[in-house]
């Protein structure tokens, strides 16, 4: 059976695996924003941090953001831990505070990589264990750190997927056809039998374009891309597989 979905032709029964991004599409940050992170401003307030300049917010992360693109190449967590020790310090003294204390930084940094700062949306665990007792191939492609796999198995996700890639591990982000690649070898799967499901609609034309099934998961409000196929949750998307 064929589904004509926009400018994207699925075959049904073609389908044998499904990547999946990761973050807004199977998780959700806890407390709405994924930076500075969800325990921020209550590790401040328990270091008793006071006078920030709270209005260079967005510039303090844009800058904390642009050190991890530079640095974004790793392969452990405590690689990770270093990394982000770092980005709160950037993020901090652009906020005005100047050298912050190593316990701080130490703090906001284990509440980051060491905890679990995510959650699942109400569809996620019913339908990846839907899509797994029916014999689909599942995988992880997400731009994010080593210590996603650790929080995945936390969480009694980590089960349901044959691939997991994270960008920080394989040296570059979406929508890098190495990423890609790295994803399709672990799958086991030609592309032309994989669906990408992502919530940027710049990703999924690109997958797309290397042989790749693609839908665009939109939780909430309008896609800006009319030129691709998007859906509302997971249920929406497994409806038609």
């Amino acid at each position: 059976m064929t589904e004509i979905l926009g400018d994207v032709m699925i075959q049904h029964k073609a389908i044998k695996g499904i990547l999946f991004d990761s973050g807004d599409t199977l998780v959700q940050p806890i407390g709405g924003k994924w930076w500075p992170g969800a325990q921020f401003h209550e590790i401040l307030n328990n270091h008793d941090i006071r006078g920030l300049s709270w209005s260079r917010m967005e510039g303090a992360i844009e800058e904390g953001i642009r050190y991890l693109d530079d640095h974004h190449h790793l392969m452990t967590v405590d690689e990770e831990r270093d990394q982000f020790r770092t980005f709160y310090r950037i993020v901090l003294e652009h906020l005005g505070l100047r050298n912050p204390d190593t316990g701080l930084l130490s703090a906001l940094t284990h509440a980051r990589v060491d905890e679990v700062d995510f959650e699942v949306y109400n569809d996620t665990l019913a339908v990846l264990e839907k899509l797994y007792e029916s014999g689909f191939t599942l995988g992880i492609i997400s731009d994010a750190w080593p210590s996603l796999e650790r929080k995945y198995r936390l969480l009694d996700l980590r089960k349901y997927f044959k691939a997991f890639v994270i960008s920080a591990q394989v040296g570059c982000c979406k929508p890098d056809k190495r990423i890609f690649g790295r994803a399709i070898a672990e799958m086991g799967l030609p592309p032309e039998k994989l669906l990408f499901v992502d919530d940027d609609p710049h990703y999924v034309k690109e997958a797309i374009g290397l042989g790749l099934n693609g839908i665009l998961m939109i939780r909430s409000g309008e896609p800006a891309d009319a030129d691709v196929e998007w859906v509302r949750d997971l249920e929406e998307m497994a409806a038609f597989l």
